[in-house]
């Protein structure tokens, strides 16, 4: 029996799966590394953490199976997207890689836009306006700031293009990741004038590649840092929203999916391409001949471990309670839906969808005496589910149809508590994939199955996923949760203007 190995590289921990070819995962692993914060804002990463997280995960799969380290036959990456790593001339990295999480190119963004012609021309040529999020402003942030690290530059990487160069020696860059800087699917290419306005010298641009395609055998360094052979051949990989398309089965024209992880989006598959709402960007699907529809939210799952880290730090260090996750969510459970009327507002880091808006943060609004720390979390269980049904609901809008059923992973999905309170926000019910927490992985797997041959074409991924669980709306939520879903947008509308004058600097 042959074997793939898939990693699922996320903001603070990889999930690493080998699964064989016909689906069947054989052995897991998980690794954790760390972001590096600054005063100002600014959030930066170590790509060699996550290098060494993989190797580390890696092995201990191969220690815990009997499967013969030739018999892995493929490997693949799926990654947190919208990652910086400037690769130097003697291709060691030249600075900490800045994380997606970061909006320090606020300015730079709006440049490029003035000079593509204003925030419509943007939209038009993307399907959404540029942040300081995005990855063009921010290598032009380096160029305007760091001159001398943008003199030796001989590439920009992002995450899964740093881990297939460690593992192969090959500057290669997916698809799938491209089109967060601009992909033009008909001529096969980046828009090369578009990229150009960030600095960058596109003589320097990684060979792009699609998701399933062969970049070449393990180096023998890698293979032997990982306990493989260099008979284990590297495919292209994705990025996770795409990577979380194919795990969840939602891989073809027209299938849509939420995902609740450190981040969040609502994605749905299709083959138009045209400006979306409230900050939805058209990106390529890791089958090329579709795109992704995508809406995507800064703080989901990251927002809750913010309360639990800063509310609950002392029953999170004791001893007497083994998870502390299920402990808080039996206290969430017996606070009734709406939270007594307190509202949390998640975008604590700014947000790109439902509301494009880099100066919005987080708050509590109309909490009263009577209200305990139950309340609060509750209600930021119950906001994340308010973005992220603005979000699903935008998607729909778009797309001129209303769906049924909505499919949901990621992390977030292991509390019972917090899949009802999805279900009764979004008033429908909410089908929850099994093995979610490693659905990235999956989806990635499954795109070295199309590489190695054993699979053909991408509705072939609804066989590999499989649903754990679903929750039905509970009877007179329906009308309570619209109230509070109403309220968090009035919230916004409330409190954008304050925030982008104290924020905008």
């Amino acid at each position: 029996m042959d074997y793939i190995m898939a990693f699922d590289v996320g903001t603070s921990a990889l999930k690493a799966i080998l699964i064989d070819q016909c689906g069947h995962i054989r052995g897991s692993a998980q690794a954790t590394y760390g972001l590096i914060f600054s005063k100002s804002g600014q959030v930066e990463v170590n790509p060699a953490d996550w290098w060494q997280a993989v190797t580390k995960a890696s092995r201990t799969i191969m220690a815990g199976t009997d499967v013969p380290a030739k018999n892995v036959k493929g490997l693949v990456f799926c990654t947190q997207a919208s990652n910086i790593i400037p690769i130097g001339n003697d291709g060691a990295v030249l600075r900490p890689g800045i994380s997606w999480m970061d909006s320090r190119a606020d300015e730079e963004a709006a440049e490029i836009m003035e000079m593509l012609g204003g925030p419509e021309q943007a939209v038009a040529l993307l399907g959404t306006e540029f942040t300081g999020m995005d990855v063009l402003p921010k290598i032009r942030w380096i160029m305007k700031n760091e001159p001398h690290i943008f003199q030796k530059l001989r590439t920009t990487l992002d995450c899964n293009g740093y881990l297939t160069y460690r593992a192969t020696g090959e500057l290669t860059f997916d698809i799938c990741s491209a089109s967060f800087l601009g992909y033009d699917k008909q001529a096969g290419d980046v828009y090369r004038d578009l990229l150009a306005l960030s600095g960058l010298d596109m003589d320097k641009f990684p060979r792009l590649v699609k998701s399933y395609e062969k970049i070449g055998p393990l180096t023998q360094a890698a293979a032997e840092e990982m306990g493989l052979t260099r008979e284990t051949i590297v495919f292209g990989g994705t990025d996770d929203m795409q990577g979380t398309s194919i795990g969840s089965g939602m891989a073809s024209e027209g299938d849509a999916h939420v995902y609740l992880g450190t981040s969040g989006w609502a994605s749905v598959v299709t083959g138009d391409i045209k400006g979306l709402s409230n900050g939805g960007g058209c990106i390529m699907s890791a089958d090329p001949d579709l795109y992704l529809w995508t809406y995507s939210t800064q703080n989901c799952c990251a927002a809750f471990d913010w309360f639990i880290d800063n509310f609950y730090a002392a029953e999170k260090a004791s001893p007497l309670i083994p998870n502390v996750y299920d402990f808080v969510c039996h206290l969430v459970e017996q606070v009734p839906a709406g939270s007594g009327g307190v509202l949390f507002n998640p975008w604590l880091s700014g947000e790109r969808s439902p509301v494009q808006d880099a100066f919005t943060r987080g708050g509590f609004l109309n909490i009263g005496l009577e209200h305990r720390r139950e309340h609060m979390l509750r209600a930021v269980m119950e906001a994340v589910a308010y973005n992220l049904r603005w979000c699903f609901e935008s998607l729909e809008a778009d797309l001129g149809t209303k769906m049924q059923a909505v499919r949901i992973l990621g992390g977030g999905t292991r509390s019972r508590v917090w899949m009802q309170i999805f279900a009764d926000v979004f008033g429908r019910e909410m089908e929850v994939v099994k093995d979610s927490q490693i659905a990235g992985a999956i989806g990635a797997a499954y795109l070295g199955a199309i590489g190695l041959g054993f699979c053909e074409g991408f509705d072939g991924a609804k066989e590999w996923s499989k649903l754990a669980a679903v929750y039905t709306p509970s009877p007179g939520h329906t009308a309570l949760y619209n109230d509070g879903y109403a309220r968090f947008k009035e919230s916004y509308e409330a409190v954008k203007q304050p925030y982008r004058r104290w924020n905008k600097g």
